[in-house]
């Protein structure tokens, strides 16, 4: 049982390499487990959680995190069939939305155990708590593709954990170094550049480079990137985002030099034409967009 949760959750891993690139159609009920299958949690030894090369500890974040893929490929194809090389007659927008909050949820009721519940992976250069960051970052990099392709959950979202005053708390980021940022529910552009920078410099940039989760992170940083914007409301808030990039930029080029070279030098290209696009004063492009618009399709993993 134990080898077949280890080869099932490295298909986990390659699931959510490809769930963004590969023209596959929503099945509804994939996503839901059942008791012969589930592989939601990570390993146990005794009373310990075992990381997995691939899954880490988060297993469940990698599936939702496909399964995310998949929905915003979709629902983007519903407007540019050409680009995405697909056709919306088969997609029920609808479908799509409801699935969208159902993962939102699940994916906003997410714990990871603590430090001391991890096997010790017996690596100088990878920590327990290394593990817990790749996984939370996956957790929010899932809940930014949702927020920034459906508004409207965000919104939702903002107004249910409002203060009295109506500005948004951290609420359900537990390692988010300060409140995420946002002024007009209506235009969530700052908050969604606020919750990309948390991933990157919070989260990310608290895990050396030199981690054996690096491979996990690919992702994350393209997913993150593509969401820092220049413009916002302080030249304090600038400045992070500046950081932002350059730490996505570094901690790229560094995974260059050590995987398979083709897939990260289409990641780094696409990056810079979303951040160039940005800075000319185009502050909706989506990253899949540009993606698909240019052929850059490639196995993000």
């Amino acid at each position: 049982a134990r080898n077949d949760q280890f080869f099932a959750e490295a298909l986990i891993y390659w699931e959510m390499c490809v769930a963004f690139v590969h023209k596959e159609p929503i099945i509804p009920g994939r996503e839901k487990t059942n008791d012969k299958t589930n592989y939601n949690e990570a390993r146990t030894i005794g009373t310990k959680v075992m990381p997995h090369p691939w899954t880490g500890v988060g297993p469940r974040a990698q599936v939702l995190f496909a399964e995310v893929g998949r929905l915003v490929r979709n629902f983007r194809a519903i407007s540019s069939p050409l680009s995405y090389g697909a056709t919306s007659e088969h997609v029920d927008p609808t479908q799509i939305i409801t699935a969208a909050m159902e993962f939102e949820e699940e994916l906003l009721g997410i714990r990871w155990p603590a430090v001391d519940d991890l096997v010790d992976v017996q690596d100088n250069l990878t920590g327990k708590l290394d593990f817990i960051m790749v996984a939370e970052s996956t957790r929010c990099s899932a809940l930014l593709e949702i927020y920034r392709v459906f508004p409207n959950i965000l919104h939702n979202r903002l107004l249910k954990n409002a203060d009295v005053t109506g500005i948004s708390s951290q609420f359900f980021f537990p390692y988010c170094g300060g409140t995420l940022l946002h002024h007009d529910p209506r235009d969530p552009t700052t908050w969604l550049t606020s919750l990309a920078r948390h991933i990157l410099l919070d989260l990310i940039g608290s895990v050396p480079p030199t981690s054996g989760t690096r491979p996990l992170q690919l992702l994350i940083i393209l997913t993150a990137a593509a969401e820092l914007r220049l413009s916002g409301p302080t030249p304090a808030f600038s400045l992070d985002v500046l950081r932002a990039r350059n730490l996505a930029m570094t901690r790229l080029e560094e995974l260059l030099a050590r995987l398979p070279s083709k897939p990260i030098f289409m990641i780094i290209k696409l990056v810079k034409e979303v951040w160039r696009r940005f800075d000319i004063g185009d502050s909706n492009v989506f990253w899949l967009d540009v993606m698909h618009e240019n052929g850059w399709q490639t196995v993000i993993g």
